[in-house]
């Protein structure tokens, strides 16, 4: 009994460790296996789920087109695999070993669960070959995550004003740039009849505004309209996906025939040698 317990021992030392091992590795790189690799070292979480959903949509997406049977993990997303090297490699990576007999030579940087459980948060991951130690800069990391963000707030929204053209009618186009231009003149034109308001400017408040920067956007954002809507006419169009709506265009009609008044109070009186809007008497 004394010799057969310590093997018993070293067996269930062996096992444990074998375990620990496979446990590790078998959560990293989407479930992948990488032999030779230090597994699953974790950066730095990422704290909103906000940011989280960003980064995974398109794999949410491509899940839902895939043919039955296949399937997506959608937990997984590469960040980036530059290939290592002895010197100027990127992420603070520092060879500390002999060189591996291995297909890879890369340093992967991921995001993936922290843990497998339904409640588990996300994270930003680093997997490189065990003769290597990397120090990835949290600066970089953070620059790293906040590019990939942004691009993939970029393309979600690209994707669904795709969508949201590829399902116009006959003869309705995309009202998007004339949804601005009305916007614009909406917050000019208040901007013009505030000033000509305002008692504090006294006998002058209606010249002012007349002559403002404001007034300047204003007059801008009309001819704008203009010559868009001129467009869409001569294009075809009939009605508009996403323009301006009638409220909209309500509020733009009583502004704009108020700032003619104001224009014509302001100009359409006879001066000395001049009659209405400046021409010689």
């Amino acid at each position: 009994m004394k010799k057969i317990k310590p093997v018993s021992c070293i067996c269930f030392v062996i096992f444990c460790s074998s375990f620990y091992i496979d446990a590790r590795a078998g959560d990293s790189i989407g479930d992948t296996i990488i032999p030779g690799y230090s597994q699953r070292n974790l950066l730095r979480n990422i704290d909103s789920k906000g940011d989280a959903d960003v980064l995974l949509w398109r794999n949410k997406l491509d899940s839902k087109e895939l043919p039955p049977g296949m399937t997506v993990d959608l937990d997984f997303l590469a960040l980036d695999s530059p290939k290592l090297r002895d010197n100027g490699n990127p992420y603070g990576c520092i060879k500390v070993g002999r060189p591996l007999d291995s297909l890879e030579n890369n340093v992967f940087i991921y995001v993936d669960k922290i843990s497998r459980s339904p409640e588990s948060g996300y994270g930003v991951f680093a997997d490189y070959p065990s003769n290597f130690i990397c120090k990835p800069d949290s600066r970089e990391i953070d620059r790293l995550l906040a590019n990939r963000i942004a691009s993939e707030r970029q393309s979600r929204i690209e994707l669904l004003e795709s969508e949201r053209l590829s399902k116009l009618a006959p003869g309705q186009c995309d009202g998007k740039q004339m949804y601005g231009y009305v916007s614009t003149a909406l917050d000019a034109g208040n901007g013009v009849l505030n000033v000509a308001n305002n008692e504090a400017y006294g006998g002058g408040a209606v010249g002012l505004a007349l002559t403002s920067s404001t007034m300047g956007i204003y007059n801008s954002a009309v001819v704008n309209m203009r010559e868009h809507d001129l467009s869409l006419a001569r294009s075809g169009c009939k009605s508009l996906s996403g323009g301006p709506t009638q409220a909209m265009l309500k509020s733009f009609k009583e502004i704009d025939f108020k700032i003619r008044r104001l224009v014509g109070s302001q100009y359409n009186q006879p001066g000395v040698i001049t009659n209405g809007f400046g021409g010689v008497k």
